[in-house]
């Protein structure tokens, strides 16, 4: 959004303007879907919604007449509904970029793992095709209606707090809360508290975007190039964390069907063997998961160490530091203009009042003669 009066709007003016634009977009992904497009649709389609409801999440104060809390749980929905397609290409894509790293055995359990996730992912698919997507289209038409509602302008100069002073406390608050999960990530087995860092990262980053297009966004820019590169630290540390969950899964359901085949094969009649047994093959691609995992959390203990969390949180204090300032230069620009405005409707009135008075001075002789 690209308003050089952005930071001076009223938060409900601004939330909703970037709130329309992000709901256009997730329309325009939606339609893509529709279309029967996968990869970069669904990622669009993801990364929208997901922006959407960090946005309507952060300003819900500003727009309790326009959005409720029905309406940001079903966006919160719409995106985990969306989030076993995105992960089986996730994984089938790591496992096509590694599978020549196995030996043959291993090489015959990725393929087979590679089939359950292809399976996995047309059934993701088919459900948001017949189910996610039209519940996004009705969602759509509502937000929609209530979003271009005209309400009170909130232009510059206008009464109550600016998007300037709501922005800063909103970065101070997501910044602290993303140093503390940080803090919490210990080993690569933290995997609630390297979740959590991840999605405060996004947040953090989603609130930070929209100064990019104000006299604000070098620092914006610096800030926002530390979170994509955090985020993608964390990124992979998640897809890891999930693959190494299916991983778990896949091992228990291969070796139960294995042991059904070699129950089979003492009563058949022909005497046949069970088919290989993938155990072997699967712990070899877990450990590669497993060292990927290890190496991403090694990076990110190296760059992301107490110092840099600490610097981190500097730069995005000077940020809402500078947003402060914003703020009350609007404030005082609005009270010069209130001042100024009272003191010409004084001098109005006193004008109007000496005019009335000379009118009747001169009407009082003639009316004495008479």
């Amino acid at each position: 959004m690209k308003d050089p009066n952005l930071l001076d709007r009223a938060p409900g003016d601004v939330a909703r303007a970037l709130a329309l634009e992000l709901l256009e977009k997730a329309a325009a992904a939606a339609t893509r879907l529709e279309a029967g497009e996968r990869d970069d649709a669904l990622h669009a389609f993801r990364v929208a919604v997901r922006r959407l409801r960090t946005l309507l999440e952060a300003h819900r104060e500003f727009l309790e007449e326009t959005v409720s809390k029905k309406h940001v749980r079903a966006l919160h929905r719409l995106a985990d509904d969306t989030g076993d397609a995105r992960d089986a290409e996730v994984q089938l894509a790591w496992l096509a970029e590694h599978g020549e790293e196995l030996a043959p055995r291993g090489r015959g359990a990725a393929s087979w793992l590679a089939q359950r996730l292809s399976e996995r992912r047309e059934e993701a698919h088919e459900a948001l095709r017949d189910e996610v997507l039209p519940r996004f289209r009705k969602l759509e038409k509502r937000l929609s209606r209530r979003l271009s509602r005209v309400e009170a302008a909130g232009t510059p100069g206008a009464s109550g707090p600016t998007f300037a002073r709501a922005l800063s406390e909103l970065l101070r608050g997501a910044s602290a809360k993303l140093v503390r999960s940080l803090a919490a990530v210990n080993a690569a087995t933290d995997v609630e508290a390297a979740h959590r860092s991840r999605l405060r990262a996004k947040r953090l980053r989603y609130r930070i975007e929209p100064l990019e297009h104000t006299s604000l966004r070098r620092p914006a820019r610096r800030a926002l190039r530390a979170l994509e590169e955090l985020q993608d630290l964390l990124g992979g540390l998640h897809d890891a964390h999930v693959l190494s969950a299916q991983l778990a899964d896949a091992l228990v359901d291969a070796a139960g069907a294995r042991a059904r085949r070699q129950h089979e094969a003492l009563y058949s009649p022909d005497g046949s063997r069970p088919e290989k047994d993938l155990g072997p093959g699967l712990l070899a691609i877990d450990r590669l998961v497993r060292d990927r995992a290890h190496g991403l959390f090694e990076e990110l203990d190296a760059r992301w160490n107490e110092e840099r969390r600490s610097a981190f949180a500097e730069e995005v204090e000077g940020l809402a530091t500078a947003l402060d300032r914003r703020a009350a230069r609007a404030s005082r620009a609005t009270s010069t203009r209130s001042r100024r405005t009272g003191s010409s409707s004084r001098r109005g009135r006193q004008d109007q009042g000496t005019a009335l008075h000379r009118r009747r001075s001169r009407a009082s002789p003639r009316s004495s003669q008479r």
